[in-house]
C-alpha cells in the first residue's frame, strides 16, 4: 500500500530526530524479510524500532504488527494516524501484542503515539517524544537479560516417504532463548562407533541410488527467518515461538533431464535393517563474539 503525504512527513521528522538525540538511525531499515520504518541505535548499543500505521485497514494493521513482533529491536513504539488510534479492535489487538512482546522482555511503549500531534506541535515532538523515547532506552538498558539458553529437546530417525526401502532423515528440535544468540545456529551431525557402515547417498526419481562422500553434515540457519531455505522437501520447515527443526540431510532438488523431463533428486541415510546406530548433533548459537554450544547422542535400531 503506497504512503501518504503524512506517513512519508512523520517518517522523515522521526529519522533526523533519532539521529539528532541517539546518533545512528535510518528509515527503511531491512530486517527478517520487511522494511521497518525508522530505526536507531544508541551509542550504548540500545536499538529503537518505530512503526507508522496510518492506512486504517485490518490487513495493513496486522502486517505491521507482525514486523513489530518479529523485530529484535529492544525499544519498540508505534505511531498511528487519528483513524488507527479511534478504532476500537486496532487499539485492543495492540494492547494484547504490547502484552506479549513485554513477556518476551522487550520495552513497548503502551499507546498508539499520536502521528497528528507529531506533525503539527514542534514541542511536543521536541520535549515529550523527546523524554518518553529516552525513558523507554533507559529502561531497556536497565531491564535484566534473559539468559540465552540452547537446548536440543529432540533427535530421532524419520524414515522418508519419498522411496521405499530404509533410508532416512535424521530430524534434530531445537530450542533457543535469550536474544543474543538466536542469529544464526550452526549445526554439525555424525554417526559415531559405526558397527554397522552408513551409507550417504542421493536418490533420484527413477529410483537409482548414487552413494556419496561424506564424513559429517554441517548446516546453517537462522532462526530469525531471514534464511528462506532452513529445511526443505520432505519435511516443511517448522518455528513455533524458540522451537526449531531442523533435517540431515538437507538437500533436495529436481531439474531437467536430456528429454525434458523434470525429474527429482533426495540425499538420505541409508542404514541396515537389524543394526543399530549412534548419532551425535552439535549445535552452536552464534551472535557476534559470544557462541553457545548443546550436543545431543542418541542410540537407535533400525
Amino acid at each position: 500500500m503506497p504512503e501518504s503525504e503524512s506517513h512519508r512527513r512523520i517518517k522523515e521528522i522521526i529519522q533526523t530526530k533519532l539521529h539528532e538525540w541517539f546518533g545512528a538511525s535510518v528509515e527503511e531499515y531491512p530486517s527478517s524479510g520487511h522494511e521497518l520504518d525508522v530505526f536507531a541505535v544508541t551509542s550504548s548499543g540500545t536499538s529503537i524500532y518505530v512503526e507508522i500505521v496510518w492506512h486504517d485497514s485490518m490487513s495493513q494493521f496486522l502486517k505491521d504488527m507482525n514486523m513489530l513482533q518479529q523485530s529484535d529491536a529492544d525499544v519498540k513504539v508505534v505511531i498511528g494516524s487519528p483513524e488507527v488510534i479511534g478504532n476500537n479492535v486496532m487499539t485492543r489487538e495492540f494492547s494484547k501484542i504490547v502484552i506479549s512482546q513485554r513477556r518476551a522482555h522487550k520495552t513497548v511503549h503502551g499507546d498508539i503515539l499520536s502521528g497528528n500531534r507529531i506533525l503539527e506541535d514542534s514541542e511536543y515532538t521536541e520535549n515529550d517524544l523527546k523524554k518518553l523515547l529516552s525513558t523507554l532506552v533507559a529502561e531497556a538498558e536497565a531491564a535484566p537479560k534473559p539468559e540465552a539458553t540452547l537446548q536440543i529437546i529432540s533427535l530421532v530417525p524419520a524414515k522418508s516417504n519419498w522411496v521405499s526401502g530404509n533410508f532416512f532423515n535424521i530430524v534434530g528440535k531445537v530450542f533457543c532463548r535469550g536474544q543474543r544468540i538466536v542469529k544464526r545456529l550452526d549445526a554439525s551431525l555424525q554417526f559415531i562407533d559405526m558397527q554397522t557402515p552408513v551409507k550417504y547417498v542421493s536418490v533420484s526419481e527413477d529410483g537409482k541410488v548414487h552413494e556419496l562422500d561424506w564424513k559429517e553434515l554441517d548446516f546453517s540457519w537462522s532462526p530469525d527467518g531471514s534464511d528462506n531455505d532452513n529445511t526443505r522437501g520432505e519435511f516443511p520447515e517448522m518455528r513455533r515461538g524458540d522451537s526449531i527443526f531442523a533435517v540431515f540431510p538437507d538437500a533436495v532438488g529436481n531439474g531437467f533431464g536430456g528429454n525434458g523431463h523434470l525429474w527429482w533428486w533426495k540425499h538420505l541415510f541409508e542404514l541396515a535393517p537389524s543394526s543399530r546406530y549412534k548419532v551425535k548433533l552439535v549445535v552452536r548459537g552464534v551472535s557476534g563474539s559470544l557462541t553457545i554450544t548443546a550436543e545431543r547422542t542418541i542410540e537407535f535400531t533400525i
